[in-house]
């Protein structure tokens, strides 16, 4: 049993009577309650940066996506992936629990430039974040969506708010499980901004639309897919751009000292933990020829293939300690001094 909670402005459920919104003030605390449990979501604080001491008036779930009025605003908030996986957790992270982004989609106050709209917990890039709608709001309060529009009621009648920016419209169909008219959305975001709608594709639970995108870059996409489990999308992209390109994500820093792995060795890795021991034998086999950094990793990943093929393993050990024509070198043809390497090299083999 927790703490007490303070005693709330408003308490909304959604029609499956699943989510509840616990409003105190301009903050939101979203729960998903089952039999089982009442766990929270995440937690959102609304309000324009243009108004004082903003207070949420009303609030109403629409497919999954909560929007709220202030006095003078409308907002929405959108939650991640909901669903849990066969092993009750959701995908790379707890079940139950998601990540929340909330933007302003209309105000009577315009905001100052880079102020116009704003999300919970990690930043989405201002290039695909909606522009607030500038309209005389008064009192406005949440009744329903229509037309791709959100249908508000305020003292002077009832007004309609475009939704046509494409990330709300790409989180209003993803919320409702219509993934596939939202990838028809993904054309209107321009590839310089990927980066920026693959994050927030992550955080609605949706990390395999993500990595797919054409914009990203490969250091983004083997992340995804390492944390992700999307072994194939990885496959894919050792394929389209070799390891040549992989190993200039990080220039081989890994192996320089400072105790960590090269991208090509953390991707070795997890494919051999997926059972891909070819592929990682076939990585370590075109590090050779990318010189002293490329031996290195080689090694690294025959190492790692020791346990899988110990013939095959051994020999590619040899083949990076002991390349054809003698002695490691640097790339001023200089002898390269590689402790682990010599040790191997005069003891081992």
């Amino acid at each position: 049993v927790g703490p007490p909670l303070p005693y709330p402005d408003l308490v909304v459920w959604d029609g499956d009577g699943k989510l509840c919104a616990f409003i105190v003030g301009n903050r939101i605390a979203i729960y998903l309650s089952d039999q089982q449990s009442f766990t929270l979501l995440g937690t959102a604080l609304l309000g324009s940066p243009t108004e004082v001491e903003p207070t949420i008036q009303s609030a109403k779930f629409i497919h999954r996506v909560l929007y709220c009025s202030t006095r003078t605003t409308v907002q929405c908030v959108f939650l991640g992936e909901l669903e849990t996986g066969e092993d009750g957790e959701g995908q790379g992270r707890e079940a139950g629990v998601c990540e929340v982004d909330s933007f302003v989609l209309a105000s009577a106050d315009v905001p100052a430039p880079g102020l116009a709209s704003r999300s919970i917990g990690m930043n989405v890039d201002n290039s695909i974040s909606p522009v607030p709608t500038p309209m005389a709001l008064n009192q406005p309060s949440v009744l329903s969506y229509h037309g791709g529009s959100l249908l508000v009621s305020t003292t002077s009648g009832p007004v309609a708010i475009p939704l046509a920016n494409a990330l709300l419209r790409i989180g209003i169909l993803l919320s409702a499980g219509q993934h596939t008219r939202a990838q028809r959305w993904f054309e209107a975001v321009p590839e310089e901004s990927h980066e920026a709608l693959a994050r927030f594709l992550e955080r609605r639970g949706v990390p395999d639309l993500a990595a797919n995108l054409p914009g990203l870059s490969l250091e983004t996409i083997i992340d995804l897919s390492i944390r992700y489990g999307l072994t194939e999308r990885l496959e894919l992209a050792i394929e389209t751009h070799g390891v040549e390109t992989m190993q200039m994500v990080d220039m081989g820093r890994g192996l320089s000292g400072n105790g960590g792995h090269s991208v090509i060795v953390c991707v070795g890795a997890y494919l051999l933990g997926q059972g891909k021991a070819e592929l990682v034998r076939r990585l370590a086999t075109e590090c050779m020829v990318l010189g002293e950094a490329g031996r290195r990793e080689a090694f690294v990943l025959a190492g790692l293939l020791l346990a899988v093929d110990a013939p095959d393993a051994r020999r590619l050990i040899k083949r990076a300690v002991k390349p054809p024509g003698g002695a490691v070198t640097d790339a001023d043809n200089q002898p390269l001094q590689w402790p682990v390497g010599e040790f191997v090299r005069d003891h081992l083999l």
